[in-house]
């Protein structure tokens, strides 16, 4: 009896040990679980971006814990990060790419969209960037850990995801995603 109880809590430890190990994407480890000012967020999608096979970036995506992440996706009550691991900035266009430009420049005054341009610019193999939504606090954009820029409200990141997804609807786009790339 013993040794079948020994046996079963050596399962469930080794269960939440493996629960608890990164996610490995093209050589980046990905955090399972983040946490952001008392937001704690799990990992729900990630993949990499290989346009030509040359790896660019993983995209990781976060949402609370045991929440649906379509659903929290769309939802102003609930926080969401998105993180790009930057690998390569051999393909990367020098401005920050078109269909990105017009809606940050729509939702970002002056001087905050020239500092997240100079940030674009300036990005590295290496570098994470994140878009951190929290409800009440709205959006933050950092650059390794650094805000640079902060936005109120939902808007911000809900008309980045819908560029990231077009022509598709977000929920299309992120049910695919979570498809092929759950983590």
């Amino acid at each position: 009896m013993r040794a079948t109880l020994s046996a079963l809590i050596l399962t469930l430890i080794a269960l939440a040990v493996a629960a608890a190990e990164p996610v490995d994407r093209a050589g980046v480890l990905l955090p399972r679980h983040f946490e952001a000012e008392g937001t704690f967020l799990e990992l729900a999608a990630c993949g990499v971006r290989d346009p030509l096979w040359i790896d660019l970036y993983v995209a990781s995506l976060y949402v609370p814990q045991r929440q649906d992440a379509e659903r929290a996706v769309r939802d102003p009550n609930s926080a969401k990060l998105v993180r790009l691991d930057i690998l390569r900035t051999l393909l990367m266009p020098e401005r920050i790419p078109e269909e990105y430009r017009t809606p940050l420049r729509e939702e970002l005054a002056p001087h905050p969209y020239s500092v997240l341009a100079q940030y674009y610019r300036d990005l590295r193999p290496g570098d994470v960037v994140s878009v951190l939504y929290r409800p009440g606090a709205g959006v933050a954009l950092r650059v390794n850990g650094r805000t640079v820029v902060t936005e109120p409200g939902h808007r911000l990141i809900d008309r980045i995801l819908q560029t990231w997804s077009a022509p598709r609807e977000v929920s299309g786009k992120l049910q695919d995603m979570l498809a092929r790339y759950a983590c």
